[in-house]
């Protein structure tokens, strides 16, 4: 069977909703992480992570919520981040290459 349709599928990105100024407790720290976009994909590869806090102010930058998120409260420099979509699209990229290959 040949393939005739190759198309570039969309990669997958994240969605976060993002909230100024403010932070969730029970965080964990994530060491070595430098940027927001590494500690944001971290985050949305690690199935247990359902937000974080990016602190980049302090030398503790990156800190995840794993599992269940905190109480929030109001944290001068810190922006808290709530996972909203680990892949959105990523069921429409499915249906794409199911109808591309002619499967049900």
């Amino acid at each position: 069977m040949s393939i005739q349709c190759l198309f570039h599928l969309p990669e997958c990105i994240a969605a976060f909703d993002q909230f100024g100024e403010t932070s969730a407790g029970g965080g964990v720290y994530q060491p070595g992480v430098l940027t927001e976009a590494e500690c944001l994909s971290q985050c949305a590869a690690n199935n247990r992570c359902f937000g974080l806090d990016w602190a980049p102010q302090t030398n503790l930058r990156c800190w995840f919520h794993l599992d269940s998120i905190g109480s929030i409260r109001d944290t001068a420099g810190v922006m808290h981040f709530v996972l909203r979509d680990r892949c959105p699209g990523g069921t429409l990229c499915l249906k794409l290459l199911k109808s591309c290959l002619n499967l049900s």
